[in-house]
């Protein structure tokens, strides 16, 4: 994802990257005519122009699981290191999903968020729309150079991973440690990814034995493809495997 920040920190390697992170859009008062600022209005048809408030929370609960993390205001779970980052993310994926300014507008006047748009917004509603519109056209920008599909790829396998039963006494690490896999293939814009054992303990909040075990159980049941092993086993090349193969298709990535 795009992250909007004042402090520059530059993409990671291809072993774990991080986004490119764009400038971030200087304070406009409240007297800034918002024609001269922003881009060119969206001509797309508003998804949620009409929806009660109810019909509002029922759309919400078909969006990404990541989406409605944010919107709902538990952004601190995943792993952004700002509120403008996680808004950033949570505007890419809405984008990715059909949804154009109108709605994201609504969508972010109707939740709390990460709490920082709601915060510019009661100081200056219109500083607070600028920040918005400026976000969404540089989530556009961003997105029109960087049309992967791993950022779809990786939802869909999440929104898998949350709607499967993970039985068993073993069951709840599994699941944490491939969410923790897919968090690194999202930021390595690559199904192939070099995991670390130690990393992925950290993402999942478990031992690193517990980790490598989970991993290779993931393996066995074709979650995970352990394409090579470093001699001082600690550190895993894996592929997402059988989850991503249906994602794929249905993107019709060849």
């Amino acid at each position: 994802m795009p992250q909007l920040s004042s402090e520059s920190v530059p993409p990671y390697s291809a072993t774990e990257s991080v986004d490119p992170e764009p400038e971030m859009p200087s304070q406009r008062d409240s007297t800034c005519d918002l024609s001269t600022c922003i881009g060119e209005p969206d001509v797309s048809p508003s998804i949620t122009q009409g929806m009660s408030d109810d019909d509002l929370d029922a759309f919400v609960s078909h969006l990404p699981y990541k989406a409605q993390i944010i919107l709902y205001g538990n952004w601190q779970s995943l792993e952004y290191d700002s509120e403008v980052n996680a808004e950033m993310a949570c505007i890419c994926s809405l984008y990715r999903k059909g949804l154009r300014y109108d709605d994201i507008e609504r969508l972010f006047n109707s939740y709390p968020g990460t709490g920082n748009y709601q915060e510019l917004r009661q100081k200056d509603s219109i500083g607070a729309s600028w920040y918005l519109r400026a976000s969404y056209d540089k989530a556009i920008e961003w997105l029109s150079s960087n049309n992967s599909p791993i950022p779809d790829i990786c939802e869909m396998i999440e929104q898998w991973i949350w709607a499967k039963g993970w039985p068993g006494r073993t069951g709840s690490t599994d699941r944490a440690v491939y969410i923790a896999h897919i968090r690194i293939v999202e930021r390595a814009f690559s199904l192939i990814h070099a995991a670390s054992v130690r990393d992925i303990a950290i993402r999942a909040g478990v031992g690193p034995i517990t980790a490598g075990r989970s991993s290779h159980r993931l393996c066995r049941k074709g979650l995970l493809k352990l394409v090579e092993k470093s001699q001082g086993g600690q550190c895993m090349c894996l592929a997402t495997h059988s989850a991503s193969r249906s994602c794929w298709r249905r993107l019709d990535v060849s």
